[in-house]
This record gives structure tokens, sequence and C-alpha cells, in this order.
């Protein structure tokens, strides 16, 4: 297996699993805390076992592609979870947010919540799929963006990350093209 693959597994399930576990989930209301986690450990398992330089944009895909996997893990292990546990967390919560406020109508919100219809609760499942693969995608990217600018060997030549470019870098494809400075 190589480095990608390694990288998108394990970030995809870290995050994955981190936004599925009840409490634990409540990181992602962080900017999607466990999101970002997944997307920067699978950038910095590639960018560790690439044995090469690692660009920004590889990293960011990566990051990408571990969101993918992240938004399976949400969809096999979260939606039933959500539904068989919904009620529970919602009286659970109810209760909490009671006890801290003193004002009972979030309680009975929450308890309305409780009872729907199984057609609302799979509507209500669908609209948090949605939500949740846009912002998986754009937040895993992010992850993937910030794992490799800490994690990525940098360009040998001094340039920053390869394919960085500009002036006085040499080009990605042609090393040897570098500009002697003053005095040469």
């Amino acid at each position: 297996m190589n480095s990608k693959t390694k990288g998108i597994l394990l970030g995809g399930a870290i995050g994955g699993l981190l936004s599925v576990i009840p409490i634990v989930a409540a990181g992602n209301c962080l900017c999607c805390l466990w999101v970002i986690l997944g997307g920067a450990i699978a950038a910095a398992v590639h960018a560790k076992g690439a044995g090469r330089p690692v660009g920004l944009g590889e990293g960011t895909l990566v990051g990408l592609l571990a969101g993918v996997v992240m938004i399976g893990i949400y969809c096999v292990i979260g939606l039933p979870l959500n539904i068989v546990l919904g009620q529970v967390q919602n009286a659970a919560i109810g209760k909490i947010i009671t006890e801290l406020t003193g004002d009972p109508s979030a309680e009975m919100q929450l308890a309305a919540q409780a009872g729907q219809t199984f057609a609302q609760q799979i509507l209500g499942a669908v609209i948090g799929v949605v939500i949740f693969t846009v912002l998986a995608s754009g937040f895993s990217s992010l992850g993937g963006l910030i794992g490799t600018a800490i994690f990525a060997e940098k360009d040998p030549y001094g340039g920053g990350y390869p394919g960085g470019g500009g002036p006085g870098y040499p080009d990605q494809d042609f090393p040897d093209q570098r500009q002697p400075g003053p005095g040469y």
C-alpha cells in the first residue's frame, strides 16, 4: 500500500470515527475539528512516506479524499447510530440545557423532536448527510493543506514547496535552470 492510500484511509478513519462517536462528535462544533484533523493526518502520513517533496496541491487532494472516507463512515455508522440513539441524545441534551439555563422550553423542544415520525427522521438524516458532505469536503481539504504545510519536506532547492516557482526559484520540471546570481 503506497503512502497516499495509507494516509487517505488512516486520516479518513480517524476523522470519521471521531465524527460519529456520540459525545466526542461535539468536537466538530469547533470549526469541524475532527474533519480538519483527519485531513491533516492523511496529508502528514502521505508526506512522511512519499520519499519525495509533496506539493500543497497534492496534500490538499489527499485531505479531500480522506474527507470522502469520512463521509462514507458517517453514512455507514453515523446515520444508523443517530437514528437509534437520537431520541436518547435529545432527551439528555434537553435535561443538560434545562439544568444549565433553568429554562424548561429547550427540553420541551427536544422532546418534540424525539417524537418525530420515521419519515421525518430519514429526511433529517438526508439533510444531515448533505450538510456533512459539504463541510467535510471543504474542511478536510483545509486539513490536508495544513498537514502538508507542517509536515511535508520542503523543496531541496530552497524554493519552498515543489512547483511553487516564482522569481529566483527553479522550475519543478527543470531544476537545473536556476539563474546565477551576482558574482558568477
